[in-house]
């Protein structure tokens, strides 16, 4: 399982990519190219087993301050 903390900034680049997030404050299903690949338990994180979507976010995360953590 993996964790990507974000913040506002990241909100511009998951709508580039296609990831639906929950608004703040809600909790809820994360969506990606269709399919359901997390969830967003809290206010500014995501739980998803998706490694494709972890190394994109990886790859990224300098640029929109996102925390990547690989929870294995």
């Amino acid at each position: 399982m993996y964790s990507i903390w974000f913040g506002k900034k990241a909100e511009g680049f998951f709508k580039s990519i296609g990831l639906e997030v929950p608004e703040y404050p809600k909790q809820g299903d994360v969506i990606w190219k269709g399919e359901k690949v997390g969830y967003c338990s809290n206010f500014d994180g995501i739980s998803t087993s998706d490694s494709e979507l972890f190394e994109l976010c990886q790859k990224n995360a300098m640029k929109y301050n996102l925390g990547c953590w690989n929870n294995a």
